[in-house]
């Protein structure tokens, strides 16, 4: 009996130590999930960054956190956007943002030796550098807040420089809205990657005025429209007058002819006044169809549109 208890003890003592290499090795053991990256910290200090996949940690290693790898993409809504000249409109806006991908840059021979070398890590086929990873976790409480953040502060900035009339309900809207996403991608992605991470698309959609800016916009229009139908009335002028060698006072007594015609009022007659520069003006001419009207001041005064004096 005597000798069996010794034996015993080295056997329970052999199985202990056992199952503790074994829980420590199990325990040790970590699974990085696939589409992130680990940071690892030793003793409260960071350590390292590990890919996707089983690694084998140090007794005071541990898992800080998992940097997800995949885009994220945030739709936001605002009621109050003032652009130029006051205007207030309400839009919609979808938000795509990540850790920042690295792109290579070729380089010289002569200036790839004084460059110092980039950290690159790898998942796929994409590249990021291991400053950015290490940046989202130890730059900011939450990267992806702030990118939110960051991307609605840029839109209220740059609207404020938008002619919402002339950019978005102009004549090509498209063009304008992708111009000024563009804009606020660049500017957020200023701040931004200063912690690691990049937007990578911006999209506005149902921009829609507010009734006050809807008023304004739609008396623009019509003063604008006012102003072309004023020009083209000034070169049909010009035009009548050149073709029919009027002149200021012919011009005008031709066009009191022609409203009265297109009022529905009596064809006019000839034109009284032996002396009268202008002749006869006869029925109001169309500019679309040929002038036959001969000038002022040749022929006889009977009908302009008719025979003259044999």
């Amino acid at each position: 009996m005597e000798n069996i208890l010794p034996v015993l003890c080295f056997t329970a003592f052999i199985v202990g130590l056992i199952a503790a290499v074994v829980t420590f090795v199990r325990r040790s053991f970590e699974l990085i999930p696939e589409g992130s990256f680990g940071i690892i910290e030793r003793g409260g200090k960071f350590q390292g960054i590990v890919p996707p996949g089983r690694h084998l940690l140090m007794p005071l290693d541990r898992i800080r956190e998992y940097v997800p790898l995949q885009e994220f993409t945030e739709t936001m809504h605002a009621d109050q956007v003032v652009a130029k000249e006051a205007s207030v409109i309400g839009l919609d806006m979808d938000v795509n943002f990540r850790v920042a991908h690295y792109t290579p840059v070729k380089v010289s021979k002569q200036q790839h030796s004084t460059m110092q070398p980039v950290a690159v890590l790898q998942w796929k086929q994409m590249l990021f550098r291991e400053r950015d990873v290490f940046s989202v976790v130890y730059r900011t409480d939450n990267w992806k807040d702030k990118a939110k953040q960051e991307a609605v502060t840029a839109m209220f900035d740059h609207f404020l420089t938008v002619d919402l009339e002339h950019t978005i309900f102009g004549t090509d809207p498209s063009t304008g809205l992708k111009d000024i996403c563009d804009a606020i991608r660049t500017k957020a992605n200023a701040k931004i990657n200063d912690f690691g991470a990049e937007i990578s698309r911006i999209t506005i959609y149902n921009v829609t005025p507010d009734e006050r800016t809807q008023m304004a916009l739609t008396s623009r229009r019509r003063i604008e429209e006012q102003h072309r139908l004023r020009m083209m009335q000034v070169e049909n002028h010009l035009i009548i007058k050149q073709q029919l060698n009027f002149t200021n006072d012919d011009l005008l007594k031709w066009w009191e002819i022609q409203s009265r015609w297109e009022a529905g009022g009596a064809p006019p007659g000839p034109a009284t006044g032996s002396n009268s520069s202008s002749g006869n003006y006869g029925s109001p001419l169309s500019l679309t169809a040929p002038i036959q009207t001969r000038p002022p001041g040749q022929g006889g005064g009977g009908n302009t549109q008719g025979s003259g004096n044999k």
